[in-house]
């Protein structure tokens, strides 16, 4: 599926269930991915001793992008592409000034 099908997608989204619960929907998203972030912090800590589960982090992180994106579908995609080019600028003069 290409960009312009997804925000097609998440625009029918959010006019079938509207924006405040697909806020909503974000929100619990981003509890849950906090919450496996910090499974897989102790999971690193003990990576000698065992495996990481990359495939269920990988599923959190797919939930989390598909919400985000479906906010800036609803908020202004354009706004917030100007808004990340501009902090993308702003790390870019930082690694440059600190020689990285």
């Amino acid at each position: 599926m290409d960009e312009k099908e997804r925000f097609e997608l998440y625009k029918r989204a959010i006019y079938k269930w509207g924006p405040d619960p697909q806020f909503r929907q974000l929100q619990e998203e981003l509890a849950e991915f906090i919450s496996d972030c910090a499974i897989l912090i102790a999971k690193i800590n003990h990576a000698d001793r065992g495996r990481v589960d990359v495939a269920e982090l990988a599923e959190e992180v797919a939930d989390v992008e598909i919400m985000i994106e479906m906010v800036r579908a609803m908020i202004g995609d354009q706004k917030v592409s100007e808004f990340k080019e501009m902090k993308l600028e702003r790390l870019r003069k930082r690694l440059e000034k600190d020689g990285g």
